[in-house]
């Protein structure tokens, strides 16, 4: 079961890195992309496969403060989407 678990995120890990692929000039980089993408999943999978632990490591207040880095991240991101998408309407709009 948990092979299974693997090999299907190994599968969407290169699914994902096909459309970077034409960022890649060579196959070094286009492996190392590809290492990139791997590391990244497996890095997910650990974290969410022992956040019962970490969890408990953590405790209450690391939950909390987290909960609000994480917050302060999505809204940082949300801006950046906004202030990017005006900037390209008012771009088409002036010229």
């Amino acid at each position: 079961m948990q092979s299974e678990k693997l090999r299907v995120e190994v599968v969407y890990t290169v699914w994902f890195t096909v459309p970077y692929k034409a960022s890649a000039n060579s196959i070094l980089e286009l492996v190392v992309l590809s290492l990139a993408f791997l590391s990244t999943a497996l890095l997910v999978y650990l974290a969410f496969r022992y956040s019962i632990y970490i969890k408990k490591i953590i405790g209450v207040i690391g939950q909390k403060i987290a909960t609000r880095l994480m917050g302060i991240i999505v809204g940082a991101i949300a801006i950046q989407f906004i202030l990017g998408g005006t900037a390209a309407l008012w771009t088409s709009y002036t010229h």
